[in-house]
């Protein structure tokens, strides 16, 4: 199986589970959860601060995260267009 049928299924598999979810947020929930302990643990790891500031802290690391991952895929994207443009030209050229 391919790289790409492998991407489609588990995206067909997750599409199936979500489908039939009633509460989308009670479902992931669990999950945010654990993310934002993770972010919190990240930027207070001895506790040392209050749970608000700790929070607002947690919430900017969390943004940075996406963001940098936002960043990245634009990178990887632009390195794709310019990696077909250029074979575009070199079978233009021939």
């Amino acid at each position: 199986m391919s790289a790409a049928e492998k991407t489609e299924r588990a995206r067909t598999a997750a599409n199936a589970r979500w489908a039939k979810e009633p509460d989308l947020l009670k479902a992931t929930a669990p999950g945010l959860k654990a993310m934002m302990e993770h972010f919190e643990n990240q930027v207070d790891p001895e506790r040392k601060l209050s749970a608000k500031e700790r929070r607002k802290r947690a919430e900017n690391a969390r943004k940075e995260h996406l963001s940098r991952i936002r960043l990245n895929a634009l990178r990887a994207a632009r390195l794709q267009r310019d990696r077909e443009s250029e074979a575009s030209a070199e079978d233009q050229a021939t």
